[in-house]
């Protein structure tokens, strides 16, 4: 249960382009269990079937629903991110600068997938712990001088490859398989406060 929780934290994440997307993206998520203690129906409850990405510039927050419910916000000017579990009603605090998992190799991948109208291409990321396949399009652009130094999950590494963000991944593990595919792309102007009330200030103010 615990590696199950620490690749959750990963899920979360989630050339400068002319033009950077701002907005949110919703993806519909499933599990493939390969654990004969947790059917993938289990697994797929407590991962959540929905992520809700937002993002603006240097900043993002995302929301999980399933059992271990939960917001998240990256802060730039500190290179960490917060993880607030709503049932719970605690708060887990990650150095975005700490590489986590460790990358082995990546590499961009032939082939393309169309997803929401979108033509996605492919990239490959094989790490410590598993391997995981990203699909991204560049007209959903970010700046990726943002987020070099965003190492954990990888997330500077996939950024500089692509400077776009990733509207299907394929997460998979030794013991499950998880994949998230965008079903809804929404452009929206979203304002500072927007994230400032991501997650409940006393509980940042304590970390």
């Amino acid at each position: 249960m615990k590696l199950i929780c620490s690749i959750l934290f990963i899920t979360f994440l989630i050339g400068c382009n002319s033009q950077s997307f701002e907005g949110k993206i919703t993806y519909r998520q499933s599990c493939e269990s390969r654990n004969p203690d947790i059917t993938s129906e289990q697994l797929t409850e407590f991962m959540g079937t929905t992520y809700e990405y937002y993002i603006k510039g240097n900043k993002y927050a995302t929301y999980v629903n399933g059992t271990l419910e939960a917001k998240s916000l990256y802060k730039a000017d500190e290179n960490t991110i917060y993880r607030y579990f709503i049932q719970q009603d605690s708060l887990a605090v990650e150095n975005a600068g700490q590489a986590n998992p460790v990358l082995q190799s990546i590499e961009l991948v032939e082939g393309t997938e169309n997803i929401l109208s979108f033509e996605c291409q492919k990239i490959f990321l094989k790490t410590s712990i598993g391997e995981i396949t990203y699909y991204y399009n560049e007209a959903l652009g970010i700046n990726k001088e943002y987020f070099i130094n965003h190492k954990y999950g990888n997330w500077d590494a996939y950024t500089k490859m692509t400077g776009a963000l990733p509207l299907k991944y394929v997460m998979v593990f030794p013991e499950f398989t998880a994949t998230a595919t965008a079903i809804a792309v929404e452009e929206m102007d979203l304002p500072d406060s927007f994230f400032d009330e991501i997650i409940p200030k006393d509980k940042i103010s304590k970390n």
